[in-house]
């Protein structure tokens, strides 16, 4: 599996809590020095960071490490910005969807203060997170009213 897209995925499924999925993502070597735990075990309890990243992806792998092979395999992102990224990209998956609250959103996304997740979204997606979500809301009509003569 080619490194960058599985660093995507990885992200991607640590983002989605879809733990259990993410040690097929993963070395052996990872696989191999958490045997007996799944996916949950191991990642639940851990924030999505670079360096949690780094760990998962290769023992020892450090942050700097990480950001050069990033960078040799033609990367235009750093990991920080990668992961910054995919938050942004899965918090507009999820406000399409119209089930959370907007501050659920912010929260599944990583982020823990709503007002610091509203204008970390308004200036990624150019938009409010209200006012992207009401871009993917059905049309409503609301009846105009018929003005009434004033000349009669």
């Amino acid at each position: 599996m080619d490194f960058l897209p599985r660093v995507e995925r990885v992200v991607r499924a640590w983002l989605r809590r879809d733990f259990d999925r993410l040690p097929e993502l993963l070395s052996d070597d990872f696989t191999s020095r958490w045997s007996g735990r799944t996916g949950t075990q191991i990642f639940s309890r851990k924030s999505l960071s670079v360096e949690n990243l780094a760990f998962a992806l290769e023992d020892g792998l450090s942050e700097t490490t990480l950001r050069r092979k990033l960078q040799e395999l033609g990367a235009t992102e750093s990991p920080g910005e990668l992961i910054y990224r995919l938050r942004m990209e899965y918090a507009a998956e999820l406000l399409q969807q119209r089930s959370l609250s907007i501050p659920a959103v912010g929260e599944l996304a990583g982020f823990d203060d709503r007002r610091f997740f509203a204008s970390r979204f308004k200036q990624f997606h150019k938009l409010t997170p209200r006012a992207y979500r009401s871009m993917f809301s059905p049309v409503c009509k609301i009846p105009v009213r018929k003005e009434e003569s004033a000349l009669e």
